[in-house]
């Protein structure tokens, strides 16, 4: 509806910033389980950056089945 236009176009950035900053949070808080939590050396970093890395993959592969199929529509 034409009410609603302002809206709905403030929802978008809305979304993506609390997207954001909710995977920023959830990526300081697996780099501090990790051990990142007291300073990054080269070899630690080489070692666990794989790790923190491939925590988030399931996620993104879920989000990106969602935008797959809500894309479809």
């Amino acid at each position: 509806p034409a009410g609603e236009q302002a809206l709905a176009s403030s929802a978008v950035p809305t979304v993506q910033l609390i997207g954001g900053a909710a995977g920023s949070a959830a990526a300081g808080a697996m780099a501090n389980l990790l051990g990142f939590g007291h300073g990054v050396e080269p070899a630690a970093a080489y070692a666990v950056g794989p790790w923190l890395f491939g925590a988030f993959t399931p996620l993104a592969l879920i989000a990106f089945a969602a935008a797959w199929r809500l894309g479809r529509r």
